[in-house]
């Protein structure tokens, strides 16, 4: 029963928290003190620690031998990898992907990509489970590890680069997430990598855009 008491309060840390580096409240970069956070928690420091290894696991936060844990903060030069990965697994994945997608799955994608539309119209988007949803199509844990691992660093920045975005470049990650569902509904391979493709590189373009006006500003 403790132990349970214990999984569960780290799951609540690990989601306050994770929500405070999406909103910007914790900076990238920025150190996570544990004994600091189980503080101003008021909890042990046992699930404090559960919560930022699962933060590791989804690639949002790194150990640094003898120092401590910080949220990530990519290079131009990560975000290529980040990228160049989430689109080595995501097009590893499409040949079941087109296989065993069911209708109320399509559905569900259809839903999500007409809210990210709603969300970006209003510069309001907070992140979404459509490439979540599709990573968990072929029923792979390990191919849906190593998917976070990449898609959730990206996803932070992608909530950063939004708020200053082009309106265009956030349109066309609308209708490339539409183009994903297309290929998907008419079982078309081809289609989905090419799709897959132009969404990543379009991705990368404007991560990096925003990285080098960060950099600017600093």
């Amino acid at each position: 029963m403790l132990m349970l008491e214990v999984h569960n309060m780290a799951e609540q840390i690990y989601r306050l928290l994770r929500g405070r580096i999406e909103d910007g409240r914790i900076a990238l970069g920025a150190r996570l003190h544990i004994s600091h956070l189980a503080e101003e928690l008021g909890v042990s420091t046992t699930p404090v620690r559960e919560a930022l290894n699962q933060l590791h696991a989804e690639g949002l936060a790194a150990w640094t031998p003898r120092v401590g844990i910080f949220v990530v903060d990519p290079s131009p030069e990560e975000i290529k990898h980040l990228c160049h990965a989430r689109l080595c697994v995501e097009r590893g994945m499409a040949p079941d992907v087109v296989q065993r997608a069911t209708p109320e799955i399509l559905a569900e994608l259809a839903l999500l990509a007409d809210q990210l539309d709603e969300d970006l119209r209003n510069r309001e988007w907070k992140p979404t489970s459509f490439h979540a949803l599709y990573a968990g199509i072929p029923g792979n844990p390990i191919l849906q590890e190593l998917h976070q691992r990449a898609h959730g660093p990206l996803n932070i920045l992608f909530g950063m680069a939004i708020k200053e975005a082009p309106r265009e470049a956030l349109d066309g990650h609308v209708d490339e997430e539409r183009a994903i569902c297309r290929a998907i509904a008419a079982h078309d391979c081809p289609a989905l990598e090419e799709a897959l493709r132009r969404h990543v590189d379009s991705l990368q373009a404007l991560l990096l855009s925003h990285a080098a006006r960060r950099k600017e500003d600093s």
